[in-house]
């Protein structure tokens, strides 16, 4: 029982010993927690600002347009200190530049990450994911041998068939296999759609042997042409021609690309020393498919990143039907790495650009407003006045648009014109009264309206902003009317003739026009498929002479009313009749500003 006391005590005075340990230890540790805690916050709180001060500019430079340098900043401000807002800017400009999928990720992340945020937060950013998602599509790609090597972009995939989602877009596909001849194969992929590509390799038949070492023996993969060879000394049967060789190691351990030239059922040895590659540099380019040149030596296409020696390097992004892009960057040691984004400008001179779309049906309507010079016929002089021509067109044009600019419709529409004319000199033939005729005024009415249909031809070009020209030829099969009324006399005042009011009479009939139109036009797309435009637009007529007067229709002339002068010549002519005259000229010319929509398919 005593024993027992005794180790009790002494565990007792242990514990208290223990005790006292720790908590002289704590006292002793307790400014240094407090100065953790303190460099913890401070930390933070300068991350944050850091991360604002990003944020600040990104918006400021998507404002102005900079997207490549906005990306930049916002995805340095969602590393620095992630924010919602951070993460997705960041995902939003990805999306505009074409890069969906890094732009899907984000979006993904943000709201994992942020589960908090408001409700019409999240549904924006799930809108700008669903659609982001719909602008992937995926690319399959089989080899005809197996174990061949697919590059997609400038990134080497798994051997054998490949199944990847990818940008919507343009995309370089490379297939490799020792002993074949390598296939080179730009593919399209829409958004929301699969692709598959078959890769049939050919056996080489032109091809030279390249061999690679390294300087000092050491062992390094070797990197021909974005694809991984195998491993230093590497030898092995290539195609005629020139391919871009580097050495990859272990860490910094590495070589600067080279370009070697490999000659028909020759041997070619190239011998690379490898160095500390200290630095490192990222290219991403848009569009993807881009070539990445640095320091004169094309590295690879698409995103393309490496181990480079310090220093200054010459960048070259380069795609057909874009303007070439070149950049000089300097490289410190210690520093992370140089990330150079940049989008390519369209070169709008490329046929490639020469419409927004391929090949298409569409559909447009527009109206026209006309005005002429004059419409002939019957001449006005002296005292005569005449209004202006005025009219319209309406056109319905459903056509068939080339992916190259070219366009050609069929016009269907309706023509309408008239012109006034007041106090032209006209005669009246009175009946029976050969060689005698009464002399006025007359004052016209006329108009031409009916059908319209022929064919046109167009060349546009532009994407979003479009200018166009357009030529057509057709018929328009009219009905013109002229609604006649005068003022005349039976014979010269001084001998005894009455001043007389000709009733109106209307003259109509059919006519067929030769027409010949022609249009220059601006327009603006909105959306995918909708075009306004506008411009000025020209219709020409032709054999509108053949339209006239006819003699048979009478006019009572004269005073005839008057039963005292019913029988007398100079005051009752009975019935006369105006002259075949023309009505209208035989080339008609009017033009106006016209107003329009297209709906694309």
């Amino acid at each position: 029982m005593r024993a027992e006391r005794r180790r009790t005590a002494r565990r007792v005075s242990v514990m208290r010993a223990n005790e006292r340990m720790t908590l002289k230890i704590a006292r002793r540790l307790a400014p240094f927690a407090m100065l953790l805690v303190t460099s913890t916050a401070f930390a933070q709180a300068s991350a944050k600002d850091e991360a604002r001060k990003h944020f600040e500019r990104g918006i400021t430079l998507y404002q102005n347009g900079t997207f490549d340098a906005a990306l930049l900043e916002f995805r340095e401000s969602f590393q620095t200190f992630p924010t919602r807002a951070a993460g997705q800017n960041f995902g939003i400009v990805l999306k505009k530049l074409g890069r969906f999928l890094e732009a899907e990720e984000v979006l993904k992340k943000v709201l994992v990450d942020f589960k908090d945020m408001k409700a019409e937060d999240r549904a924006f950013i799930e809108k700008e994911l669903a659609e982001t998602t719909s602008l992937i599509g995926t690319l399959e790609v089989r080899p005809s041998e197996a174990d061949a090597s697919v590059v997609v972009d400038g990134k080497e995939q798994p051997k054998g068939p490949v199944r990847i989602r990818v940008n919507s877009g343009s995309h370089r596909i490379s297939v490799f296999k020792e002993g074949y001849a390598s296939l080179e194969l730009p593919t399209d992929v829409e958004g929301g759609k699969s692709v598959v590509v078959d890769a049939k390799l050919k056996a080489l038949i032109r091809g030279g042997r390249l061999s690679v070492s390294e300087d000092g023996g050491a062992k390094l993969d070797v990197i021909v042409d974005d694809r991984l060879a195998g491993k230093t000394p590497w030898e092995g049967t290539v195609e005629e021609g020139r391919h871009v060789v580097y050495l990859r190691g272990d860490g910094d351990l590495g070589s600067m690309p080279v370009a070697v030239e490999v000659k028909l059922n020759q041997r070619t040895k190239v011998q690379l020393v490898s160095e500390p590659l200290e630095c490192a540099l990222r290219v991403e380019p848009s569009p993807a498919s881009a070539s990445v040149v640095v320091d004169g030596i094309e590295v690879g296409r698409g995103n393309w990143q490496g181990k480079v020696r310090c220093g200054g390097h010459q960048v070259e992004i380069g795609e057909e039907a874009f303007i070439p892009f070149k950049k000089d960057v300097g490289l410190t040691k210690g520093k992370p790495p140089t990330v150079l984004v940049q989008s390519l400008e369209r070169d709008l001179t490329n046929p490639k650009w020469m419409t927004g779309r391929p090949s298409h049906f569409a559909i447009s309507i527009s109206g026209t407003g006309l005005v002429g010079l004059g419409l002939g016929g019957p001449s006005c002089t002296g005292s005569c006045s005449a209004g202006l021509p005025l009219g319209g067109v309406a056109v319905l044009r459903p056509s068939y648009e080339l992916s190259g600019g070219l366009g050609v419709g069929l016009d269907v529409g309706y023509v309408y014109f008239s012109q006034k004319t007041e106090g032209r000199a006209a005669t009246l033939t009175p009946r029976g009264q050969s060689g005698h005729l009464d002399l006025g005024t007359a004052d016209d009415d006329r108009s031409v309206k009916g059908p319209l249909i022929g064919v046109s031809v167009g060349y546009e070009r532009g994407e979003n902003f479009l200018l166009r020209g357009r030529l057509g030829a057709g018929l328009t099969l009219g009905r013109f009317r002229d609604a006649r009324t005068g003022a005349f006399q039976t014979y010269p005042a001084a001998e005894g003739g009455v001043a007389y009011q000709a009733p109106q009479r209307v003259e109509t009939g059919s006519t067929i026009a030769p027409t010949v139109s022609a249009e220059v036009a601006a327009g603006y797309r909105i959306g995918k498929s909708l075009v306004l435009d506008g411009g000025l637009r020209g219709f020409a007529f032709f054999g509108l002479g053949s339209a006239t007067w006819s003699d048979k229709i009478p006019v009572i002339s004269g005073n005839c009313a008057d039963p005292v002068a019913h029988d007398d010549p100079k005051k009752c002519g009975g019935e006369a009749t105006y002259g075949k005259d023309a009505l209208f000229g035989n080339a008609l010319l009017l033009l106006g500003p016209f107003v329009g929509a297209r709906y694309e398919f």
